[in-house]
């Protein structure tokens, strides 16, 4: 990659990562009446560690030539402020304007990934992959099944 090339590659990821840090700051302003003390102390927390991230990625993959250490802290900052976003636009499409967005159960379920990780023991594997998988489109589209 030429330095020019990596340049641009990496102020657009910055821009990028701004871009989506902004929306999830609208979707949080108009969550706020359903949003309490401890979203709003992890919301500030992750925030910052997400734009600490950018920040370093950004100085060193514009300093250093090892910039895959960089790059990967631009993936750590883009994924925790999407799992970020994801999770006030789920909260928007269902509670605050339910329809108004689409595929609410889709965001929730790759802004919430630890269940899927860690599934609850059960007697037939599928069935508890089955569930975990299902369990955020249920809680959005409140269905049983």
């Amino acid at each position: 990659m030429t330095e020019n090339t990596e340049r641009r590659l990496t102020i657009s990821t910055t821009v990028i990562g701004a871009l989506i840090i902004v929306s999830g700051l609208f979707l949080f302003w108009w969550n706020r009446r359903l949003i309490y003390g401890n979203d709003i102390l992890l919301w500030a927390i992750f925030s910052a560690t997400a734009i600490a991230y950018a920040v370093a990625g950004y100085a060193i993959v514009r300093r250093s030539q090892a910039s895959v250490i960089g790059w990967l802290c631009f993936f750590a900052g883009g994924i925790l402020e999407l799992s970020l976003l994801l999770s006030m636009y789920t909260i928007y499409a269902v509670a605050i304007a339910p329809g108004s967005l689409p595929a609410p159960g889709l965001a929730a379920a790759i802004a919430e990934p630890i269940p899927i990780l860690h599934p609850s023991s059960s007697s037939s594997p599928a069935r508890c992959w089955s569930a975990t998988l299902h369990a955020p489109a249920r809680c959005s589209t409140g269905s049983e099944s």
